[in-house]
């Protein structure tokens, strides 16, 4: 049991869906959370949350396991493919669009090659758009892969660095917001090892927008520009 000052519990009530990032970080990140009630008291005419958490494995070199070993062997066996992602976005926090550009970057004998691909989703939210161009960016790959994606995104660097998207799925996406994208990126990211570098600002961020004013003027390969319609939110 953890007692937190009121403050700290309106903060939590209020952020309903969002209680989770709150909740470990109460913890320091040493729980991952799992779900929350809130429950009124009859006899002191409060409140509390019953939380559940479960506590994260801090593995040491002595008590890593053989499956462990295997695991990390295998990620560092993946040949490592960058993935940098430019998103601006236009309308509220309920509604507007967002155009795009992806840039997935490799080495192959001291030489670098790259894809590019850009493109808008419409009808949707900030965090629903990252959904949506992350699985557009995944599914350009063919094979497993260690990936960096460079996206500024603190939602996605939670989602993936921090297990969220899968502990959400553990829980069978029980109130979890955008769980329909989330589920599809999951399956799309299946079998890559995945790091996101939540940056605002990359190397090809200012080729990136250069590059869309091109395309909405209709200057660059229209082959090159998909759009996406979230009809689902």
């Amino acid at each position: 049991m953890t007692k937190l000052t009121r403050r700290k519990m309106r903060d939590l009530v209020i952020a309903g869906d969002d209680m989770g990032p709150m909740m470990e970080k109460i913890f320091q990140g040493s729980c991952r959370y799992i779900d929350s009630k809130t429950y009124i008291s009859d006899l002191t005419g409060g409140f509390y949350i019953y939380s559940r958490l479960k506590k994260k494995e801090v593995k040491t070199m002595e008590t890593k396991t053989t499956s462990d070993k295997a695991n990390a062997k295998a990620d560092s066996n993946l040949k490592q493919v960058k993935i940098y992602i430019d998103m601006q976005w236009k309308g509220s926090l309920k509604k507007g669009s967002a155009v795009y550009s992806i840039v997935l970057e490799t080495t192959l004998k001291g030489r670098t090659y790259t894809a590019v691909h850009h493109g808008e989703v419409v009808n949707t939210t900030q965090n629903r758009a990252i959904l949506h161009i992350s699985r557009i960016a995944l599914s350009h790959l063919r094979g497993n892969y260690n990936l960096e994606i460079h996206a500024a995104s603190g939602y996605l660097a939670g989602g993936f660095n921090l297990c969220r998207f899968q502990s959400a799925a553990e829980r069978e996406y029980q109130a979890t917001k955008n769980a329909d994208l989330i589920d599809k990126l999951l399956k799309t990211a299946a079998g890559h090892a995945i790091r996101i570098v939540p940056e605002q600002h990359h190397a090809y961020t200012d080729w990136m927008r250069k590059e869309r004013k091109k395309g909405q003027k209709g200057e660059s390969d229209p082959k090159m520009w998909e759009k996406t319609i979230d009809d689902k939110r």
